[in-house]
């Protein structure tokens, strides 16, 4: 469900002109999930490749919509 709304973002970006990703959102939410991992004691670092592992496959699915 999540890569289906992320691609009609996309579809958004594309039509709107807006960028692929937004860095400063990124790190926001990055942090965010970091400070929770630690708070419940989870690697923060496997947390945080998790998140971007997320970030770069749907970065890459807005280049491909926006590019089309």
């Amino acid at each position: 469900e999540r890569f289906s709304v992320t691609r009609k973002i996309g579809d958004i970006k594309k039509r709107n002109n807006y960028a692929s990703t937004d860095e400063f959102r990124l790190s926001q939410i990055m942090q965010s999930w970091k400070h929770k991992a630690v708070e419940n004691k989870i690697n923060a670092e496997l947390i945080e490749s998790i998140l971007l592992s997320i970030h770069t496959f749907v970065v890459k699915e807005h280049e491909v919509i926006t590019s089309t």
